[in-house]
């Protein structure tokens, strides 16, 4: 089984290629929209025999916020999403915070 490192690594870096110096992993920033946190949160799927872990599916979350109706960075993070052949994912949410004024994307993926 490979390492969780190598398993994530094309999802960090395509959202930094998107977003160069304003994505971050688990933790929000006190910075100017347009941001991306992201994180993986849990093992959704695997298969274990002998004592062993064989496969995992790891389940993660990727945020975009925006001040930006229609962010075109939406857009590229589903471009990316769509080029990493070991990923699968849904856009999962949108709304506005009015607490922050800003609108808050959330996409959902899955890494085997």
């Amino acid at each position: 089984m490979t390492s969780l490192k190598s398993r994530l690594l094309p999802v960090k870096e395509m959202l930094v290629a998107v977003l160069p110096k304003k994505t971050y992993h688990y933790w929000r920033p006190n910075l100017s929209a347009p941001f991306i946190i992201w994180q993986e949160d849990y093992e959704s799927d695997g298969s274990q025999s002998d004592g062993s872990k064989h496969e995992q599916r790891l389940h993660g979350s990727i945020d975009l916020y925006t001040k930006t109706e229609f962010d075109s960075v939406a857009d590229n993070i589903q471009d990316g999403l769509n080029g990493i052949s070991s990923v699968s994912w849904t856009y999962s949410d949108v709304s506005f915070e009015p607490e922050t004024n800003l609108i808050h994307h959330n996409w959902e993926f899955w890494v085997m």
